[in-house]
């Protein structure tokens, strides 16, 4: 057996793990970089591929798939692309928006399409979807997944091949930062333990009490002196672990969400049986929805304008939380003028995205605003209003977590994975 990263190794993201015998060729995951969807795994003298795993719905972790239809990279005897239920559902609506994102970069560098949406809608009809603990076989690899504790839907990977057990995390959480999801379940009998290590720098996050409690008190502030609040956030993961705090605070004024938002937390719903013990009780006892009841959704460019406009204090929170696609551009140009507003970045910001350059002081920013006519607009803006970061709303384990986590697999080797080359070398 041969295993080689195509992408994700000393980087985080395009994710993508090759594993083959002289009989079948898989590959764990293949992305791209979130914000980059020009730099993707690289596929030089990659052998048929006859499926593909994927550990869960984020782009730096499937976006790539499309790309292995448009290039013929596949084998005559495909098998599929294999997942959880609630990873095709999040995957048929990320999958499309980013090949919109993908679209302006490869016209602003001067570039062919790489893929087309012809390319997404195979990638979605070929996804065979698996439960947690369930065998499959590919070839020569038996396959289960289990429990990662990262978004809904995410899994760890198993992967029993010649003898050898190798155990591939993906992004996994940890006990305690997500009260939606089950935590990262241990693997036994692992000979080879895949790590990621996104926060190997970090001993260990900040406390996720500590974190709620600022963004709350940051919001009644802003609204007593009137002032709005835009949260930009993940639509899938980081959104929803908002919506929670957001919906049991009692702010005094509207709380909107937007976006791709409004269908992601739909399959929070919808795939309750993948949510935590503590959340399936809850939702029995009360019959509501644990993410929206209480918040309003913004439908069109109307309630937009409305809310934008009003002199009401109000919280927002819209994707993408790096501000570099979905409606919260827009939001951040129409809030940027007034010093009462306040921008509030509560997730990873990554490397030239407008929400770096707002996280290290920068004032002056070009913005893509999305309009009504589904087009972007190239807009440079001052922001006047206050930009706060708020760490500790994770979904990914920080070292310490990653550490309790190889123990309580013990692996005879562990490969380090997803991480920038300080955070591996530190971890």
């Amino acid at each position: 057996m041969r295993l080689r990263f195509l992408g994700g190794a000393k980087e985080v993201g395009r994710s993508c793990l090759l594993l083959s015998t002289d009989n079948t060729s898989i590959l764990l995951d293949c992305g791209i970089k979130s914000a980059k969807p020009t730099e993707y795994p690289a596929f030089e003298d990659l052998p048929p591929v006859d499926a593909v795993i994927w550990s869960h719905a984020h782009i730096d972790h499937i976006g790539a798939t499309p790309l292995l239809f448009s290039r013929g990279l596949l084998s005559d005897d495909f098998r599929g692309v294999f997942a959880t239920p609630p990873t095709l559902a999040l995957a048929s609506i990320l999958l499309p928006d980013s090949y919109t994102l993908a679209l302006r970069q490869w016209r602003e560098l001067g570039m062919e399409e790489l893929y087309q949406h012809d390319h997404i809608a195979r990638t979605l009809s070929s996804v065979k979807t698996v439960n947690l603990h369930e065998d499959f076989k590919i070839g020569d690899f038996r396959i289960k997944f289990y429990e990662a504790g990262h978004i809904l839907g995410s899994c760890i990977i198993a992967v029993n091949v010649e003898g050898l057990n190798i155990v591939y995390t993906g992004n996994i959480g940890a006990p305690g930062r997500a009260e939606h999801l089950n935590p990262p379940e241990a693997v036994e009998g692992a000979d080879v333990l895949l790590l990621e290590s996104t926060y190997g720098l970090i001993l260990q996050h900040p406390s996720l009490k500590e974190a709620k409690r600022r963004l709350i008190s940051s919001i009644m502030d802003t609204i007593k002196r009137g002032g709005k609040v835009l949260i930009p956030a993940f639509s899938v993961g980081r959104g929803q672990k908002i919506m929670r705090v957001l919906r049991k605070a009692n702010l005094g004024c509207k709380v909107y969400y937007d976006g791709m938002l409004k269908d992601t937390t739909w399959f929070y719903w919808r795939f309750t049986s993948y949510l935590s013990d503590a959340l399936i009780r809850e939702v029995c006892l009360t019959r509501s929805n644990p993410f929206i009841d209480g918040i309003e959704p913004i439908n069109g460019m109307r309630e937009r304008k409305k809310i934008v406009s009003s002199g009401k204090p109000c919280v927002i929170l819209a994707p993408s939380g790096m501000l570099e696609g979905g409606w919260s551009p827009y939001y951040l140009k129409e809030l940027a003028e007034d010093e009462k507003n306040r921008v509030i970045l509560v997730g990873h910001q990554g490397e030239g995205t407008v929400g770096e350059k707002l996280s290290k002081g920068k004032r002056r920013v070009e913005l893509y605003v999305p309009t009504e006519k589904f087009e972007w607009v190239k807009t440079e803006v001052e922001v006047k209003c206050e930009v706060e970061v708020i760490e500790g709303f994770s979904g990914h384990g920080a070292a310490n977590d990653l550490r309790l986590y190889a123990r309580s697999v013990r692996p005879d080797t562990i490969i380090l994975f997803h991480g920038d080359p300080e955070a591996i070398e530190k971890l």
